[in-house]
């Protein structure tokens, strides 16, 4: 949690991370928006990247204003899992 010089609990952090995670969250909107059909099959490994650190966003989301102490992650388990799914959203599109 973020805290005040005086110790107490500092929402600011909260509203901080909701502000941060929404404008991450428009970003991946804007730049899926605006690639091309026919790139999609060359940027494949982008749009797993992204799809991994859209995941991770998650993570951040949920810990909140507590991110500095849960250090969201992503196992390597789900990782795999989130680019298979990816991988096979892509080439079916």
């Amino acid at each position: 949690m973020l805290f005040t010089e005086e110790g107490k609990q500092h929402r600011a952090g909260l509203w901080l991370v909701r502000g941060e995670a929404a404008y991450a969250r428009a970003c991946f909107a804007t730049a899926r928006a605006a690639l091309d059909p026919e790139d999609r099959p060359r940027v494949l490994a982008g749009s797993i990247m992204a799809a991994v650190y859209e995941g991770l966003l998650s993570g951040v989301e949920r810990a909140g204003d507590r991110v500095l102490e849960a250090e969201p992650r992503l196992s390597a388990t789900r990782r795999l899992w989130i680019a298979g799914r990816t991988l096979l959203r892509e080439r079916m599109a």
